[in-house]
């Protein structure tokens, strides 16, 4: 069961050092630098943190809707390895975006359908390819 929060865990102590409660299930991924995190959840809406200040709130805010102007629910969320790029799988896409105005740069469709088992995705060492799978049921 999901609780709704993003917790941030210091492993050198095993200690949760933050909590912060979200609408909706949310993913969370941090960039290769570990300077910021993104936080997406059911509504399509994709939140970067700065960790440093994280409690401040986001310091940029995405939406990603299709041509109906409709939410996407997002379910993983990736950073490229050089950071200007991320992914947001939802609803059988993997959608790029550009990392600093989050605007659409490529939707990729799967061929998965609704009611499918969750995919996800990652960027390519190089971030010029993009590998996503099936999960099966129940991960």
């Amino acid at each position: 069961m999901q609780d709704k929060t993003v917790r941030l865990w210091d492993l050198r102590t095993n200690i949760c050092q933050g909590l912060m409660q979200v609408p909706g299930n949310p993913c969370a991924a941090y960039d290769q630098q570990g300077l910021v995190f993104g936080v997406a959840t059911e509504s399509g809406i994709i939140k970067l943190y700065d960790v440093r200040s994280y409690d401040k709130g986001p310091f940029d805010t995405f939406s990603i809707t299709e041509e109906a102007n409709s939410p996407l629910a997002i379910s993983d969320l990736r950073f490229s390895n050089d950071g200007k790029l991320m992914l947001a799988v939802s609803e059988g896409k993997v959608y790029v975006l550009d990392a600093f105005n989050g605007s659409v740069l490529c939707r990729c469709p799967t061929g998965s359908t609704e009611g499918a088992p969750p995919l996800e995705a990652a960027f390519s060492p190089d971030n010029q390819y993009l590998l996503s799978a099936q999960l099966p049921r129940g991960t």
